[in-house]
């Protein structure tokens, strides 16, 4: 029986897997900006100009630009100006995760406004971590937080009727667990067959697949632990009874795998635990 069931589960998650396959491509704003990164004469209203075409992307930038991850001075009013502030690869980083988060944010079956609040806070923790690594210029790590967990929007689409059984309050190791078995494969898996169609650089890709065993990734190893402590530290400062010295003993692998001395790491928990906790409210373009 128990050789039965197993079959079927993996006869499941193959079907599955040609699900998530079938899931929508990136949309052509996507390329035309990563093109751009490579030429020199694109100014950015040239880039701006190819962003506004598609309102939705637009719209999430302006947002995006103007949260506390970013904390430019004043607002930031239109996607001219967010080029000019952001740069070239933090804009194509930030036009890849508002592409990917336009193909989702259709369904009814998800709070998404919630998911993304927390998306969002994580890849500002992952930033303010990347700032204590030395690495606040990396602007793969930004993505790489905002998109972590992209893969349990991935089931949920595929299947919505297993998928809303898992106890909504699982997290870490727990989730993974529960969606092994009642689905079959983990949110890690069905995000890194995103990653992979979509053919996301591994700076993005291995944190996906990675952030709750960062011991096995081989690749991109530094992104995987700032966003596995992200995660970690984002549900640690918001608990209650958090403390300081308990939030660093328990990342103590993660940080002793980012080279960083005890004084930068709880300097980077700091910065975590007093970043201001985004609201994430899509605005029209200008």
């Amino acid at each position: 029986v128990s050789m039965i069931r197993t079959g079927l589960k993996l006869s499941r998650v193959a079907q599955l897997i040609q699900e998530l396959k079938s899931l929508p491509a990136l949309p052509a704003t996507v390329e035309k900006v990563r093109e751009a990164m490579s030429d020199l004469t694109v100014s950015p209203r040239d880039i701006a100009q190819a962003i506004v075409k598609d309102p939705p992307i637009a719209a999430k930038v302006l947002s995006v630009a103007n949260s506390a991850a970013y904390g430019f001075p004043s607002r930031v009013a239109s996607v001219e100006l967010a080029v000019a502030l952001l740069g070239l690869r933090e804009t194509y980083s930030i036009v890849l995760s508002a592409a990917v988060l336009n193909i989702f944010d259709k369904s009814r079956r998800f709070d998404y406004k919630a998911y993304w609040e927390e998306a969002m806070n994580s890849a500002a923790a992952a930033k303010a971590i990347a700032k204590s690594c030395g690495k606040e210029r990396d602007a793969s790590i930004f993505t790489a937080g905002l998109l972590h967990d992209i893969g349990r929007i991935a089931l949920l689409e595929t299947v919505p009727e297993m998928y809303v059984s898992i106890p909504p309050d699982s997290m870490g190791e727990a989730l993974v667990e529960a969606e092994l078995d009642i689905i079959g494969l983990a949110h890690t898996e069905a995000g890194y067959e995103l990653a992979t169609r979509w053919q996301l650089p591994v700076e993005i890709s291995e944190p996906i697949r990675f952030h709750h065993s960062p011991g096995f990734a081989t690749e991109a190893t530094q992104n995987v632990a700032m966003v596995a402590l992200a995660e970690l530290w984002m549900r640690t400062a918001t608990a209650a009874g958090a403390d300081e010295d308990g939030a660093i003993a328990l990342a103590g692998p993660l940080i002793t795998s980012l080279g960083i001395s005890a004084e930068a790491a709880r300097a980077a928990y700091r910065d975590v635990a007093s970043l201001e906790r985004v609201r994430f409210a899509w605005e029209s373009p200008s």
